[in-house]
């Protein structure tokens, strides 16, 4: 084997090779109270270094909404989505310091979950989402209300089997999951439903910051 072939082998080897990072991700399957902790845990983490990137995805169908878009329950529909957070969420990402200290409430592997749910290909997602390596995997495990918003529209079925599949997509990928426990607060500890829900989303953000080696932000207990 030429010196020419062995240069060109090794090139191709580092091309492939997934960029590290020092990006934080947390997810979470619908019901899992993703966003309500995610932007209580991004506050804090913002007074330790910590950048968030825009949630793009949402972004997106609210721009569609004051567009007069209205959005279908469809197979169909949710893939056109999907290939279009993944364009932009492609970009963003590429745009970013590997570098930095970031947090963020979604990846690219989770477009891989929804192709996968729908049964569609996901072969347009694989090589963008092993582009770069995801250095902490945080999933918030369901608490116990599901919701719906005008931003979403999967059911319960979709839930659960996003409970189910999404931490083993993140390990069929080799990264460990930790996951977060919902953590509620007993009503007759504290009464006001209010005050529950901030302690319980108080408790989980200190559970992350602990895996993180973070100090514990002393006005969330």
């Amino acid at each position: 084997m030429t010196e020419g072939t062995n240069r060109k082998e090794t090139v191709s080897r580092v091309e492939k090779e997934p960029i590290k990072t020092s990006w934080v991700v947390i997810t979470g399957a619908p019901s899992s109270g993703k966003t309500t902790t995610f932007d209580y845990l991004s506050s804090i983490l913002k007074k330790q270094g910590f950048i968030s990137p825009p949630e793009i995805e949402r972004r997106i169908i609210e721009e569609d909404q004051r567009r007069g878009v209205g959005r279908e329950n469809t197979p169909e529909y949710a893939m056109m989505l999907e290939h279009r957070f993944l364009a932009a969420r492609e970009e963003l990402e590429r745009s970013l310091d590997p570098s930095s200290n970031l947090v963020m409430d979604r990846s690219l592997l989770e477009i891989i979950a929804y192709a996968r749910y729908y049964k569609a290909s996901e072969g347009f997602a694989v090589g963008p989402a092993k582009r770069f390596r995801y250095k902490q995997i945080f999933y918030l495990e369901p608490i116990n209300s599901y919701e719906q918003d005008t931003t979403r529209v999967e059911d319960i079925k979709f839930a659960k089997w996003m409970h189910k599949n999404l931490p083993k997509l993140y390990e069929e990928f080799g990264y460990e999951v930790i996951r977060v426990p919902a953590m509620p607060v007993d009503e007759r500890e504290v009464p006001d439903e209010k005050e529950r829900v901030a302690k319980s989303v108080a408790r989980r953000a200190d559970f992350i910051l602990n895996k993180l080696g973070l100090e514990k932000e002393k006005a969330s207990s």
